[in-house]
């Protein structure tokens, strides 16, 4: 399953860089592969999911497709579901569910959409170690980005100064 899902991450990178929505289909059809063989395996099926999740984004937004942004939350949050509390990546599957449900709020307007997206973000900075790069360079600018969006909908100081202390 590894590999399948590797090559679907490739197709995915190729479509990024080349804008040829046949590599974004290949992407997706070679990970719902990799997933199907991994139906079992607990400990590949969550990057699996993760991977399918990131793809589903890319042609949500392609085709503005709601039912891909829907599916690609599911995957996302039963990747999350399926790891450990400790789990060293936890926090860019937080990150990744934050940035699904910022999509969908951008798409849809429903404040809870962008208070899930916090929410994930929130989780995506606590569960990253303070010296990770990642950190700072994304988790914490995201979390800023969501907490001023919903600062602009509420006026509520509470979200401006968070953005703030982080």
């Amino acid at each position: 399953p590894a590999f399948l899902s590797n090559l679907g991450t490739y197709y995915g990178t190729r479509y990024d860089r080349l804008g040829e929505v046949s590599d974004l289909d290949m992407s997706i059809r070679y990970i719902q592969q990799a997933l199907g063989i991994a139906a079992d395996d607990q400990s590949k099926r969550a990057q699996i999911l993760l991977n399918l999740s990131k793809e589903l984004r890319k042609r949500a937004k392609l085709l503005d497709s709601p039912e891909d942004l829907e599916t690609a939350k599911k995957h996302a949050e039963d990747a999350l579901g399926s790891i450990a509390h400790d789990h060293p990546d936890r926090g860019s599957f937080c990150s990744n569910l934050g940035i699904l449900y910022f999509s969908s709020y951008e798409r849809s307007g429903r404040p809870l959409e962008l208070d899930k997206a916090i929410e994930y973000y929130r989780a995506a900075v606590l569960n990253c170690p303070k010296d990770h790069p990642n950190r700072w360079k994304f988790y914490l600018v995201q979390l800023g980005l969501g907490l001023s969006a919903r600062f602009g909908i509420s006026l509520q100081m509470a979200d401006l100064q968070e953005a703030i202390a982080f």
